[in-house]
């Protein structure tokens, strides 16, 4: 009975004892794995320091390798230029085509290439040890990024407005030699080029990396002219009304007449109080015929 119990009594330590040993191998085997993934980290980084890591890419051209000079001349020589191609503006129907080179169209690779070679140097040292396996496994892709000179394609757009602007040309109103009707020259309207629009257009275009010709079409804006063609119409309507008969002044029982003729004479054109086109009368004219008048009536009387 004794010997019984004591066998018993010793089971439980002695499987205690193999779990330890189980935990203490596993704890054993993940920290040398911990030591070999760190040794194998940090070699990759002294074997590819100044270079672009294992699986890395920009633009679908491998830099794995490559020191940043290379990795810009190999890129300078794989990617398709961005300088070769046209860009044709239509405005109106005229058009107008402007060279790539001329607007500094070409890759941002100093971008690129700072976004390639922070793979796997850009966090802490435990962020770059995951970021430089999984480059490693799986790869790093860089887009492409591409840009223009702005300023550049401004100066052109506005070298392109000043030749497609027109100023608009006001209407006006005048009794035509040997008329007795007032009558209308008609206005034109102008146009002018909307930069700002053109020029977000002409980015929308260039802004991608696609290298072939590409196309904006933008319309102008309308300018009308201060005087439209149908207000000096109907200014002149009411002119030709103001002198359709004579006038007859009364001074008692004394007329005098100011022929049609004459008030045609007093009628001129030009801007209201309320801002609108219309007919104006001389008033120096005016006064002059009154000032006769006047002087008539004053005689009548002494008589």
């Amino acid at each position: 009975m004794t010997t019984g119990t004591a066998t018993l009594e010793t089971l439980p330590v002695a499987r205690s004892a193999g779990w330890r040993r189980v935990a203490l191998g596993f704890i054993v085997a993940l920290a040398a794995l911990a030591v070999l993934a760190l040794a194998f980290v940090l070699g990759l980084g002294l074997v590819y320091a100044g270079k672009a890591m294992p699986g890395v890419s920009a633009a679908g051209v491998p830099l794995a390798g490559l020191d940043r000079d290379s990795a810009k001349a190999k890129l300078r020589e794989a990617l398709p230029s961005l300088g070769a191609g046209r860009l044709t503006l239509t405005l109106d129907g005229e058009t107008r085509t402007i060279g790539y080179a001329g607007l500094g169209r070409d890759y941002q690779l100093d971008a690129m290439l700072d976004a390639a070679f922070s793979v796997g140097r850009a966090g802490t040292p435990l962020e770059d040890a995951l970021d430089q396996v999984r480059s490693l496994v799986r790869g790093t892709s860089v887009g492409a990024v591409a840009s223009f000179d702005r300023e550049a394609a401004r100066r052109h757009l506005v070298a392109l407005a000043a030749t497609l602007e027109r100023a608009p040309v006001d209407a006006s109103a005048a009794l035509p030699v040997g008329s007795i009707f007032f009558a209308a020259t008609p206005g034109a309207d102008g146009r002018r080029v909307d930069v700002d629009a053109a020029l977000a257009a002409v980015a929308a275009a260039l802004d991608g990396t696609d290298p072939a010709d590409a196309s904006v079409a933008f319309s102008p804006v309308v300018v009308e002219p201060a005087v439209t063609t149908a207000e000096a119409e109907s200014a002149a309507l009411r002119a030709s009304a103001l002198a359709a008969t004579d006038l007859t002044l009364f001074a008692g029982s004394d007329e005098f007449i100011v022929s049609n003729e004459t008030l045609r004479a007093w009628i001129g054109f030009g801007t209201a109080a309320d801002g609108a086109y219309a007919p104006t009368f001389d008033a120096a004219s005016m006064e002059a015929t009154v000032a006769l008048v006047a002087r008539r009536i004053e005689g009548v009387s002494v008589n």
